[in-house]
């Protein structure tokens, strides 16, 4: 052993080992990792170790990898959003985050935007996601800050300004507008390159930057050319929302004459280091009418990635179609934790369920391309061979899963247990880099208990002041009502208590 090095050994659980070309289950086997990396798997390990993790009764998995997650974006409003008006679904409207005219103010803006982005970290972590691209501004500081959170939390963190070409706002009759501004665009890539150059060493740990472009629909091509060329430039991944509305779908057909990937393929955007959020409404869903084209052959020949979020889609009544289709012709498929509480394995599940809803079938969406989607599938789409795996040489990324307990039940196939019967609070341990950050279901980097009540706060103060940011001053009562009325105590049973 090299000095000041420390050995760590894991044993008694049962181990997802990577054997070189895929998973394999590992009963009762060793893990070891020294520092920050897997120097052992398997069953006789025969060196010595610094110290050793029980893992009787629990499922050892590859650190989850998060393809998409705004991380920093009103926890305390997605929920509402998610599953509200319909002129705030981005499924199938231009508008998303739209300000009151004038106002600058969006109706996501944060109250704290440090405290939002410590919940989201926070979430990631103890639902077992070590590696994330984060698709949201970065708070003050030009995105410095969620640098910073991030070495504070020991993530595995990508992320960048957002690029875009301007701005939806809401006018003083509630008419949504657009407001395009390209040398804005212009102007905050010269900030991603600003942030790739002020990171510092230790940051660099932790955070590889990114260039993340909004929106395909809402960008100039000399600005998309422009954020391709950059990416290729510094050799990083490109990651944007595409193919998420289904307006933006027959707009591209209607001015371009080629759906919106077909028009990415004919830009010379698509490439191995794409990565595309959502990517709904392609050539073939049900929802465009449109069977003509062969947008999954596009998508699966060029080697970009699709950040798949199925919970988001399914609150607001929409799907993938299908996982299934998109797996067969080749498409990397990756799954993400767009919207709160970023929980891969209520991801995971939703994947699998609506996957075999979509097609109608059983034998789709198998639990082991679910749980492949969840790990090698983001490792691809960030040309990482040492994530998404349990093996020698790997990143120590790891997670332990608690599988002793009635709703696990006994296990016969614990990938489809996983898939079909876990839930986040049992994710027992989570390792990121060698460095442990979560504990016998603890948090040790933070106190989960300031950070919940540090979100409470700044989201009560959000929704007291959203009419302030809504184009005709409604209140969040008015907009979003309760699923249950407020109790009103009535003037009899006031006196009957007294």
């Amino acid at each position: 052993m090299q000095p000041n090095t420390v050995v760590t050994k894991i044993v008694n659980g049962t181990i997802v080992a990577f054997d070189g070309h895929e998973h394999c289950l590992l009963e009762n086997g060793v893990l070891v990792y020294t520092d920050d990396t897997i120097t052992y798997v398997g069953k006789h390990y025969q060196g010595e170790s610094d110290r050793t993790i029980d893992a009787t009764g629990k499922l050892i998995i590859p650190g989850q990898i998060s393809t998409h997650a705004h991380v920093g974006i009103q926890e305390g409003s997605r929920a509402i959003l998610d599953n509200g008006k319909p002129e705030f679904s981005r499924a199938f409207f231009l508008n998303y985050l739209p300000t009151k005219l004038n106002s600058g103010s969006t109706y996501l803006g944060s109250i704290d935007s440090t405290a939002s982005v410590r919940y989201g970290m926070a979430s990631l972590i103890r639902h077992g996601v070590t590696t994330v691209i984060n698709f949201a501004p970065g708070g003050v500081q030009a995105g410095l800050m969620m640098a910073d959170l991030a070495t504070e939390f020991g993530l595995r963190l990508y992320a960048a300004p957002i690029v875009t070409s301007g701005s939806y706002h809401f006018d003083n009759q509630g008419r949504l507008k657009q407001s395009w501004n390209e040398a804005a665009g212009l102007k905050a890539l010269e900030g991603v390159v600003e942030f790739v150059e002020q990171l510092t060493p230790k940051q660099k740990q932790y955070v590889t930057p990114i260039v993340t472009v909004d929106e395909a629909f809402f960008i100039t091509p000399e600005l998309l050319q422009r954020a391709r060329e950059l990416a290729s430039r510094l050799k990083l991944r490109l990651t944007l929302h595409a193919a998420e509305q289904l307006f933006e779908f027959h707009d591209a057909i209607r001015q371009q004459g080629k759906t919106p990937i077909g028009a990415l393929a004919d830009a010379g955007v698509l490439d191995t280091d794409v990565i595309l959020a959502h990517c709904i409404y392609v050539s073939g869903h049900s929802a465009t009418g449109y069977p003509f084209g062969q947008d999954l052959e596009i998508l699966a020949q060029s080697g970009a990635t699709i950040a798949h979020s199925p919970t988001v889609q399914a609150r607001r009544g929409i799907a993938l179609e299908s996982f299934q289709r998109y797996l067969d012709v080749g498409v990397n498929v990756a799954l993400a934790t767009d919207s709160y509480p970023l929980d891969m394995i209520g991801e995971m599940r939703s994947a699998a369920q609506v996957g075999k809803v979509t097609d109608q079938r059983y034998n789709v969406a198998r639990s082991q391309d679910i749980f492949n989607a969840s790990n090698l599938a983001g490792a691809r789409a960030l040309g990482r061979s040492d994530l998404g795996r349990l093996s020698v040489g790997a990143k120590a990324d790891i997670v332990l899963i608690d599988f002793d307990n009635l709703a696990i039940g006994p296990v016969y196939d614990p990938i489809r247990s996983l898939v079909h019967l876990a839930s986040s609070e049992m994710v027992d341990t989570v390792i990121i880099d060698g460095r442990t950050l979560l504990e016998n279901k603890q948090l040790l980097i933070c106190s989960e208990q300031e950070i919940l009540q540090s979100a409470k706060k700044f989201s009560q103060e959000y929704w007291s002041t959203a009419a302030d940011r809504h184009w005709a001053g409604e209140t969040v009562e008015t907009q979003f009502p309760r699923s249950l009325k407020i109790w009103e105590e009535t003037v009899n049973e006031t006196q009957a208590s007294a």
